[in-house]
């Protein structure tokens, strides 16, 4: 049986985080972080902006960011097309630093689609929504029931929290062996804090 793993991003204040966002995006964010389509809608002005409450500078290959979306650099992008064996659409997003200007390198709202219904409520210890049954307020420890995970899934989105992205241990292995950065992991049975 495979391990699985909650993606995540690391903890360092040296790390930007994007907390600002075109208008456009503003209005169509929830499509990002639920797993819907949005090409169609996307336009050319959308663009994500560092904060200016944290001095963090430092540009990731996943980039943290306080919408719930996946934004990534072209290097990971190239590899996920390699290695993820699922359907996932990519946005070009521009990245504007604390200076207004755009940051150096291409950057991409990473939309995956596949979401599988797997979690093991009895070993997991989670918030459930009071105001929409059966998603997730919180997630605190995580527990999958693997025999519900199709075998050839290598990433995919929770049912119950679209948002949280789930990565097989082989294709965790695969991105881990090309030095990306911003890439951090949270094991099944870990605590953590996923709201």
């Amino acid at each position: 049986m495979h391990e699985y793993y909650v993606l995540s991003t690391p903890d360092d204040e040296s790390l930007c985080i994007l907390d600002r966002e075109s208008g456009e995006l503003c209005e169509m964010g929830w499509m990002f972080v639920k797993g819907i389509r949005a090409r169609e809608r996307y336009g050319p002005s959308a663009s994500l902006a560092m904060t200016g409450h944290y001095p963090g500078v430092k540009l990731t290959d996943n980039l943290i960011n306080t919408f719930g979306y996946w934004v990534i650099s072209e290097a990971l992008k190239a590899l996920l097309e390699k290695e993820a064996h699922t359907d996932i659409e990519y946005l070009p997003v521009p990245v504007i630093n604390h200076k207004g200007r755009r940051a150096e390198g291409e950057f991409f709202i990473a939309n995956p689609f596949a979401i599988v219904d797997c979690v093991d409520l009895g070993n997991s210890n989670v918030d459930e929504s009071q105001m929409a049954p059966g998603t997730f307020g919180g997630i605190y420890r995580l527990a999958l029931d693997r025999t519900r995970i199709p075998p050839e899934a290598r990433l995919f989105r929770l049912k119950q929290m679209p948002k949280v992205i789930i990565v097989r241990e082989d294709l965790r292995a695969a991105l881990d062996a090309q030095g990306l950065t911003g890439l951090s992991y949270i094991a099944m049975g870990e605590d953590c804090m996923l709201v």
